[in-house]
């Protein structure tokens, strides 16, 4: 109980049920899993930009959309955070950049121990390539979808309310765990590991800093990081 009333997310509205919370992550990873799979091969073998966004967009949307409204029914004042965010903002890019500063060393340091660290040239390899042939307004709205819009909408989903919920109802390190699992699962299989490493990290400095936007900075740039990898 003390740790329920003594989290560090004390006045934060959240998911009051871990059944509740469970169950909604079930439902938007099936969700999510069948929009990826229908949409695999055209999405992997995206001949124009338009064809990726048709392919690639809903998944996104959809995450954000559903995160907006369950916000909205929680209580959250949209307009409250706007201001908060653009009055902390220079802080909040800064801390997103030196954690991934640290993720980058922490690369650096995985990679010296032969830990497998390296983005593996699957499938989404060939995507990304494809993507630097679509001009500098396709590969832009690439960019977009991939390092803005993404993640807003997973950081606001799997930090915002899957870890605020989980976290009322278990120590941090245990939250961290299981969140960051939930989040790898996702992804492709061959870089869940991977995934869930450098999560514990994202949730590490959600759980400390508790800034939102910071988080939706640090994946940002990671994101991108991965494409930069993958393509050259």
């Amino acid at each position: 109980m003390a740790e329920q009333l003594k989290n560090g997310f004390e006045g934060v509205t959240f998911l009051k049920s871990s059944y509740w919370v469970a169950l909604f992550v079930a439902i938007q990873a099936t969700l999510l899993v069948l929009l990826l799979k229908f949409n695999l091969q055209q999405y992997v073998l995206a001949g124009s930009a338009s064809e990726f966004f048709y392919a690639a967009a809903p998944q996104a949307v959809i995450l954000l959309l559903a995160s907006f409204l369950i916000l909205k029914r929680l209580g959250v004042n949209f307009i409250k955070t706007w201001r908060d965010w653009s009055a902390n903002y220079k802080r909040d890019i800064t801390l997103g950049a030196l954690y991934f500063a640290g993720c980058l060393i922490l690369v650096f340091l995985l990679n010296l121990t032969g830990y497998p660290w390296n983005l593996p040239q699957d499938k989404s390899s060939t995507l990304i390539n494809n993507a630097l042939n679509w001009g500098i307004p396709g590969f832009s709205g690439f960019l977009f979808l991939t390092c803005v819009l993404t993640p807003v909408a997973e950081e606001l989903f799997y930090k915002r309310l899957l870890y605020t919920g989980v976290r009322h109802e278990m120590p941090a390190l245990k939250a961290i765990i299981l969140c960051s699992l939930l989040f790898a699962l996702i992804h492709p299989r061959t870089t869940v590991l991977l995934v869930f490493t450098g999560n514990l990290l994202t949730y590490y400095m959600y759980e400390k800093h508790k800034r939102i936007f910071a988080n939706i900075v640090l994946h940002s740039l990671m994101n991108f990081f991965v494409i930069l990898n993958k393509a050259f």
